[in-house]
């Protein structure tokens, strides 16, 4: 094989390889837009978006929706020997955190907690 083609057959693969490239960037941005023109006042993030300690129990889950729009509401007990703030700052919400999205649904998810009793409510909403 001569200089010259070995250089024509590297050119050949790096445009291969950028069309691939620009294919994929073409087709996760045509997934964002259609997330975003898809949004609704009812989305809510799965429950399984937040990362419970090991041996907490999810008691209830619900999805809940008023003016402002909708929210997953969990209701969790903590693991056994735990208290329910101390779940709250395993869990970074204190009483407020800001999940990132993720390469699947980009958008962020806002997690809101409170005690009640020997449990803590969790909101999730976008």
């Amino acid at each position: 094989m001569t200089a010259n083609e070995a250089g024509r057959r590297r050119r050949g693969i790096a445009a291969r390889v950028a069309t691939i490239v620009a294919v994929l960037g073409l087709l996760y941005g045509c997934h964002v837009v259609r997330l975003e023109i898809g949004r609704t006042e009812g989305d809510v993030p799965p429950a399984s978006a937040l990362a419970l300690p090991p041996g907490t129990v999810v008691v209830a889950t619900d999805s809940m929706c008023a003016s402002g729009g909708c929210w997953r509401w969990l209701e969790v007990t903590p693991a056994e020997g735990t208290t329910p703030p101390a779940l709250m700052e395993a869990l970074g919400t204190t009483p407020d955190r800001r999940l990132p999205g993720s390469i699947v649904d980009p958008r962020s998810i806002v997690v809101h907690a409170v005690v009640d009793d020997d449990r803590v409510g969790i909101t999730m909403s976008y």
